[in-house]
């Protein structure tokens, strides 16, 4: 796996639930746990500590939760557990082994996570056709098409899902207002996975 260090910008949320991704493939032993993404056709063994992660990881428990849990197993304290389980999980994320999912803002309750750049990602516009981003930190690329360069500027300015969706579906209006919403939320889950965006909780 990665070292987590190299993960350390990526701004994930403490109420982002992950997901097994269904790209990975997993086989628990006794002394050690080995994850195969089938994408890549890669094959990676975990520690102890990403193993117990990947482990706990139901589809319910939000990142929060888990750093709890891992606290009281690897017995330290609340703040060094969160600082672990970020980068256990930003780790995962980046090799496509976890997928997350978000407060939805559907419902009575009102989304309050905002997106925003990874002030470290490079962009380069290339007139009509879009952008290039580029992220030293994982030394990865990204090609964003114009709609694509569109919500990256959105984000720049710190925007919740319900916003960023909004502004779009008045953009492409003559798009349905459903496919307009899973396009964006795709797009916003891929770009955040990989460390292009991050999210920013508020109270």
């Amino acid at each position: 796996m990665a070292n987590s260090s190299q993960n350390a910008r990526i701004v994930l949320s403490p109420d982002l639930v992950p997901r097994i991704s269904p790209q990975a493939a997993i086989e628990y032993f006794d002394e050690k746990t080995l994850i195969l993404n089938m994408r890549l056709r890669s094959v990676a063994e975990l520690n102890v500590k990403h193993s117990w992660a990947l482990k706990h990881v139901d589809g319910q428990s939000n990142l929060a939760q888990m750093a709890q849990a891992y606290a009281t197993v690897f017995a330290i304290s609340d703040e060094q557990a969160w600082i672990e389980v970020h980068g256990i999980f930003a780790d995962l994320l980046e090799a496509d082994l976890v997928r997350s999912t978000y407060s939805s803002s559907k419902g009575n309750n009102m989304d309050t996570t905002r997106y925003i750049v990874n002030p470290d990602v490079n962009l380069r516009e290339e007139d009509e056709d879009g952008a290039l981003l580029y992220n030293p930190d994982t030394d990865r690329v990204q090609l964003l098409n114009p709609t694509g360069l569109h919500i990256w500027k959105l984000c720049a300015q710190g925007r919740t899902m319900e916003e960023l969706i909004a502004s779009l579906q008045a953009d492409f209006d003559e798009v349905p207002a459903d496919a307009v919403a899973t396009d964006v939320e795709e797009f916003v889950t891929h770009m955040t996975d990989s460390g292009f965006l991050g999210m920013l909780q508020l109270s």
